[in-house]
């Protein structure tokens, strides 16, 4: 496998029409299939991008002072990155190319089915000057389908003249399809972490699974990634935060009927539009909205009684 991901390069005919052609599509497909994820090359104006970012860093500023060094309030508890959503209620700042994107929306329906759902939304500030990583993870706390399920889109959020966003990706751990009970999702006790390692050293063993990369994600362009793959957030030596958007989205027979909060303007802009993806979410006003933005949410998780928490699995079997 090469260091980098398979990678989507629109044609200007492409861009015209607002789709990809067989050819590109059958690519990104592939690339899901065999890795676990794709990067779909610049899909998003630069400029709607740079516009995020400087709202961003502002925004992060007030949010990194109402954590201090709490470290229970940072993701994995450790105080080097933490969620920041994006500007959700800025209307100006509402982006079709962000929100409602068809290249997005044309891969994820090839992926995991036609109709999908757009269930969450949410966004990762990778504090600047940094030197930890997050602990390797799976964002699923439960025992996840084996069928592709769930697609996340990140969304690079960075300078358009310097770097770029860089993932830790286990990218074929990939072979996942195979088990459901040893994937554990994070390391919430010494038995679970053991587990976690134990399963991740078999996994490097098989001859189905790679070598971790990292990605590079520039702005304007879009990684999909199937939730089940194994991956970290990795540190950010640079002098500026680190911004990334996330979108998800579910199979249409995927047990989840949770809403997240949009605010009512949202809806004006995405029905004006012929989407490919059904948007669950609940509009209120941008009061609520704000209220509900920076938290983690349950997106993600089945709303299905009949899924049981890996976190419960664990336990039980500690």
């Amino acid at each position: 496998m090469p260091d980098q991901p398979v990678v989507v390069s629109m044609t200007n005919a492409e861009r015209l029409e607002g789709k990809y052609s067989k050819a590109n599509l059958r690519r990104a497909i592939e690339g899901l299939n065999r890795d676990g994820v794709v990067y779909l090359a610049n899909i998003v104006d630069t400029e709607h991008v740079e516009q995020l970012r400087l709202h961003m860093l502002e925004e992060a500023k007030i949010l990194k002072a109402q954590k201090g060094e709490d470290a229970s309030k940072y993701n994995h508890g450790v105080a080097t990155n933490f969620i920041q959503a994006p500007p959700l209620t800025t209307r100006s700042l509402f982006f079709e190319d962000v929100y409602a994107n068809d290249f997005v929306h044309q891969v994820v329906c090839s992926y995991i089915g036609p109709r999908p759902a757009w269930t969450f939304i949410t966004g990762n500030n990778a504090n600047k000057r940094t030197t930890e990583r997050q602990t390797v993870h799976k964002d699923s706390s439960y025992i996840h389908p084996l069928a592709p399920s769930i697609v996340i889109a990140n969304f690079s959020i960075e300078r358009v003249l310097t770097c770029e966003r860089i993932y830790g990706i286990l990218a074929g751990f990939a072979r996942y399809y195979h088990t459901r009970r040893s994937d554990v999702a994070r390391p919430v006790s010494n038995h679970t972490r053991s587990r976690m390692l134990h399963s991740s050293r078999t996994a490097r063993s098989t001859p189905q699974c790679q070598t971790p990369i990292q990605i590079v994600c520039k702005p304007g362009g879009v990684l999909l990634r199937d939730q089940r793959i194994w991956h970290a957030g990795m540190p950010n030596a640079s002098d500026e935060d680190r911004i990334m958007l996330a979108m998800m989205f579910t199979a249409p027979w995927y047990p989840n009927d949770r809403k997240f909060k949009l605010p009512h303007f949202a809806r004006e802009i995405l029905e004006a539009k012929l989407l490919a993806v059904d948007v669950q979410a609940e509009y209120v006003d941008e009061e609520e909205c704000a209220a509900s933005m920076h938290e983690f949410g349950l997106g993600m998780q089945p709303s299905d009684p009949n899924y049981r928490s890996i976190w419960e699995e664990s336990q039980k079997a500690a």
